[in-house]
């Protein structure tokens, strides 16, 4: 029979309907007990309520389907399960009356966003964005590439406390990059911003992209994030991580008494990893979940400077030699095949939403909603062989079964992502081969819609009868320059 679970069950039920388990992962388990022998699917229904997970939920081989059949994880009918890497912010009180503000305890972990009554929070900036959230930039007004500084007015800065938190998101033709402010020196009118490493010197010593490409001079947009004096607008928050005190500025008709606030607190909320590319996961099947709150930290801790579509510097050099890292997922799969990802809501994550990184094949993501997501909407295959591969190096492995195969990406709508990681895209694939994208609506993104391909190379690659069909793609390249409704290489 089924497996039944829900918020207010019990892990040591038998999970039946009318006594359910409490998590999904002891539904996993018990799963285990039944899979070996199987003669029909095996279905888990997830009762409506919430899950918070504060590790990876992880499936393996041991939970695939067998015989052909699947594993499946669905919402109980009419039900609306949320599977959440979050977890609440509580005891709010006001701190500076004067100006609406009110701080609560953040406990330990560090986060770089927060949600408050469902609605993302904005990280306390300048100059604040527009009405609506419209974006909004100051520009720089000289650079210089030996000294290692953007050179902003004077005005544009001041004597910010926590200086070496505070972050300089600067719009570098088709890559945004996160830098750490290291110093800030003012020189008559001019104010000289110096970095942190790694990002500096990477991202002056780096000739794709510089600051002076594509004809923009050195007037680069760019906004300051990350200090309490940026908190002056309601719905604006700031994490003070000496104090571990977090701070927000309520909307209008917010009651801090009473609100939900949700810091998310893990990197991957779901995954599904196979021993190997010959030894796979597979036959899985979830349907009807929201997955929610993921976070991602990596800018806080290395800076961030986008290579292209996401891929981030790990170094780069002044020949043009770049390696690339990938983004966190709030759910990944690796070595499966069979998987079905079907009209599940993946949102409010800290980088990508769902991520196919290799070792894939015959696989359906259909019918999701993406959404206020990061990073990428869907990723999908290997950008470069691994981190240490320069990345203009073709993609051709000898184990083809590392290659993501006959995947289909349909019927997914992918909507305002890449909303802190501007140079994401919609749907982000790396080398795929017979990949079949089709009937996806993708819009407001920052950068491309969809991307294939990568590597900038006339050698031959993995890539192969790739199909991208029948998308509706509208309200990209919001932000960055050099990118395009669809984008192959």
């Amino acid at each position: 029979g089924a497996i039944y679970v829900a918020p207010d069950g019990d892990d040591s039920n038998p999970g039946t309907l009318a006594q359910p388990l409490k998590t999904v992962a002891k539904a996993r388990d018990l799963v285990r007990t039944k899979n070996t022998a199987m003669t029909a699917d095996i279905t888990v229904y997830v009762r409506g309520g919430t899950y918070p997970q504060t590790s990876t939920l992880t499936f393996a081989n041991a939970d695939s389907g067998n015989g052909g059949f699947y594993v499946k994880y669905m919402a109980y009918t009419g039900e609306r399960p949320l599977i959440t890497g979050g977890q609440p912010i509580k005891g709010w009180k006001v701190s500076d009356a004067a100006n609406n503000i009110y701080s609560a305890s953040a406990g330990t972990t560090a986060f770089r966003q927060l949600y408050v009554n469902g609605v993302k929070a904005i990280r306390a900036r300048s100059p604040n964005l527009l009405a609506n959230n419209v974006a909004n930039f100051n520009r720089l007004s000289g650079w210089d590439k030996t000294a290692n500084n953007l050179q902003v007015p004077s005005s544009a800065v001041a004597t910010w406390n926590n200086l070496t938190k505070v972050e300089m998101h600067v719009m570098i033709a088709w890559g945004d990059s996160t830098l750490r402010i290291a110093s800030i020196t003012n020189s008559g009118t001019t104010a000289l911003v110096k970095f942190q490493s790694p990002e500096s010197p990477m991202v002056f010593v780096r000739p794709n992209p510089r600051m002076d490409q594509l004809g923009w001079g050195s007037g680069r947009a760019y906004y300051f994030e990350n200090a309490l004096e940026f908190l002056d607008q309601a719905g604006e928050w700031y994490l003070d991580e000496t104090t571990s005190t977090v701070y927000y500025k309520p909307r209008t008709g917010e009651d801090m008494a009473t609100a939900t606030v949700i810091a998310p607190m893990v990197e991957t909320i779901m995954s599904v990893k196979g021993t190997s590319t010959s030894d796979q996961a597979g036959y899985l099947w979830f349907q009807g979940l929201t997955f929610a709150h993921s976070t991602y930290m990596r800018p806080s801790q290395y800076g961030f400077l986008d290579g292209q579509a996401g891929q981030y510097n790990l170094t780069a050099d002044a020949s043009n030699n770049q390696t690339v890292g990938r983004l966190a997922a709030g759910v990944s799969v690796m070595n499966a095949n069979h998987m079905r990802f079907e009209r599940n809501l993946f949102t409010q994550m800290g980088a990508t939403g769902l991520d196919f990184i290799s070792g894939t094949h015959d696989d359906m993501i259909i019918g999701n909603a993406v959404t206020d997501i990061a990073g990428n909407g869907i990723a999908i295959g290997k950008f470069t062989a691994s981190d240490t591969t320069e990345f203009h190096v073709a993609y051709n492995p000898s184990d083809k079964n590392e290659i993501c195969t006959r995947d289909t990406i349909k019927d997914n709508c992918i909507n305002n992502v890449t909303t802190e990681i501007q140079g994401g895209v919609g749907i982000a694939a790396g080398y795929p081969a017979y990949i079949d994208i089709e009937h996806n609506e993708v819009s407001y993104t920052n950068y491309t819609g969809i991307s294939v391909g990568f590597g900038w190379t006339g050698s031959t690659t993995a890539m192969t009868n790739n199909k991208i069909n029948y998308n509706n793609i509208h309200h990209i390249n919001q932000i960055l320059t050099d990118g395009g409704a669809i984008y192959t290489l």
